[in-house]
Order: structure tokens, then sequence, then C-alpha cells
């Protein structure tokens, strides 16, 4: 493996325009990662919110939210895939010996 070596002040003209280009737009966010990068925005700001104001007290409609979203994601139970959840009584006592 070669090792290059690049002089200080050219690796820090470097950093800089890498900073400059950031700053000034002219580096865009692969698409790929908007998502995460959005989520990363969300996240940095809600942690600022906390910190600047605490947490808020819950309230009943946050609840109802929640409760709401979690019966909304309720899995179907796939009969196929999980043997505990098949109906014994209808198999054959050969085939349950097996």
């Amino acid at each position: 493996m070669i090792k290059v070596t690049i002089p200080e002040d050219q690796r820090l003209a470097n950093i800089a325009e890498a900073v400059r280009l950031v700053k000034s737009g002219g580096v865009k966010t692969d698409e790929k990662y908007k998502n995460f990068v959005e989520d990363m925005k969300a996240e940095k700001a809600t942690e600022d919110f906390i910190v600047k104001h605490g947490l808020s007290n819950v309230n009943k409609k946050d609840i109802d939210e929640e409760i709401d979203e979690l019966e909304a994601k309720e899995e179907k139970t796939d009969f196929d895939q999980d043997e505990s959840e098949v109906d014994m009584s209808i198999i054959s006592e050969e085939m349950r010996g097996v």
C-alpha cells in the first residue's frame, strides 16, 4: 500500500473548501439519506425543545392517539407460520403423533 502524505496547509485548505461548499448549499444530500437527515433534524428539534422547556404534561388526547396508533398496528396472526396458533383438534391423531 502506498501512503500519500498531504501537507497540513493543503489538508486545512481542503477542509475549508468542504465547509464552504456545505454552507453555500453547493453539496446536496443524496436522496437515499434525505429521510434520515429529516428524522435527525426532527429529533434534534425535539431534544432542544425538551432541554429548553422540559417535558409537557400528558393529556387524554395524547393517550387516545397512542392507543389508536397501537390498535392500528395490531398484527394479524399468521396461522401458517405460528404453529402455536394452529387448532390441533382439526389435525388427525396420526399427524399429531408426527
